[in-house]
């Protein structure tokens, strides 16, 4: 029992530093211990560690156009579980007012809608939208988060898919004479709150 107390005082009193290794100089034998630099870690990959071979994922960020303040960010996801080689998206949307209607499209350029008669590899019908939906009144520190399925592209092309590198991802924000998509989208009603990022 004594003994075990002797172990315990000598491992608590021992100083814990993450960086050090065997091979290195250590205080104490005539060598002061450097202070060393913690490793550069990718935000994106130090967050998802499974990025990597059949588990990918691609983001980007949300820049706001024009005076509409509507940041955010968007990943999309892909491995095995998802059927059909589809992908997953997780989309954050920042600064946009409550019960605001939304939509979230995919387009060959940063800030204009995808033509109807895009070509390969652009072609995705109904103009590349993805997602619409309403923001909720209650948002916790003034952001939320939607997720869905796109069915019509991929990280890697498989099955045919369309490339999402290829892609910008928008965000239009209606308003109460653009209540639709189409409206929303084209002029002369499209909202300053269109957002758009590239995905990497």
């Amino acid at each position: 029992m004594i003994s075990l107390l002797l172990l315990a005082s000598v491992v608590a009193a021992t100083p814990y530093n993450p960086y050090y290794h065997p091979s290195l100089p250590y205080a104490g034998y005539g060598q002061g211990m450097q202070a060393r630099a913690g490793p550069n870690v990718d935000e994106a990959t130090a967050r998802y560690l499974i990025n990597f071979g059949v588990f990918k994922m691609v983001t980007g960020t949300f820049v706001a156009q024009g005076a509409s303040g509507v940041t955010g960010t968007v990943r999309f996801f892909q491995n095995p579980f998802i059927g059909d080689s589809q992908s997953r998206y997780t989309v954050e949307i920042k600064g946009m007012a409550a019960g605001s209607s939304y939509y979230i499209s995919l387009s060959d350029a940063s800030t204009t809608v995808l033509d109807a008669a895009a070509v390969s590899p652009h072609d995705i019908t109904g103009q590349g939208l993805v997602h619409s939906g309403v923001a909720p009144n209650f948002q916790l520190f003034d952001r939320f988060t939607v997720k869905g399925t796109a069915k019509e592209v991929n990280i890697d092309g498989a099955n045919s898919k369309k490339l999402l590198k290829n892609f910008y991802v928008q965000v239009w924000q209606g308003t109460t004479a653009a209540t639709t998509f189409a409206l929303a989208s084209t002029a002369p009603l499209v909202p300053a709150a269109a957002t758009s990022a590239k995905l990497i």
